[in-house]
């Protein structure tokens, strides 16, 4: 009887197959391309935990003599003044590559097809013009 067959990708009523939420999380996340990426994990060298070595950095960081605190300090600003620099001219790059990417018609990766496809057409067009002229002298 038809109703006896059970389809081969549906399990039968008895056999429920149960995954767990992270193993559906791992099997769908290559499907799901809005799905965050997750930070590699960081391996401890087993001497010192991560929260541990902050703490200690912290509370050596509080008590350093004002001069070396300020040495440091100064040292840190003229990092950010640094990547602050480095910043506005990679923003002032990336706008200036937008602007000639929206002003020429094509894409930028696609500039050497469109212009391969260019001159052949005009070519060819030249060629078949000439054709044209001859059979009309002709």
């Amino acid at each position: 009887a038809p109703s006896d067959k059970i389809p081969a990708d549906k399990p039968s009523e008895g056999s429920e197959v149960s995954l767990s939420n992270t193993t559906c999380q791992a099997l769908l996340r290559p499907l799901v391309p809005s799905a965050k990426k997750r930070r590699p994990h960081r391996k401890t060298h087993g001497k010192i935990s991560f929260k541990n070595l902050a703490q200690m950095v912290g509370q050596r960081w509080k008590l350093l003599v004002p001069e070396k605190r300020q040495y440091y300090q100064k040292l840190a600003d003229e990092d950010m003044k640094r990547h602050k620099a480095a910043m506005e001219e990679y923003y002032r790059k990336q706008s200036e590559s937008k602007q000639t990417a929206a002003s020429s018609p094509s894409d930028a990766g696609s500039d050497k097809k469109e212009e391969a496809k260019v001159d052949d057409g005009e070519s060819r067009s030249a060629a078949s013009d000439e054709g044209v002229s001859k059979d009309r002298d002709g």
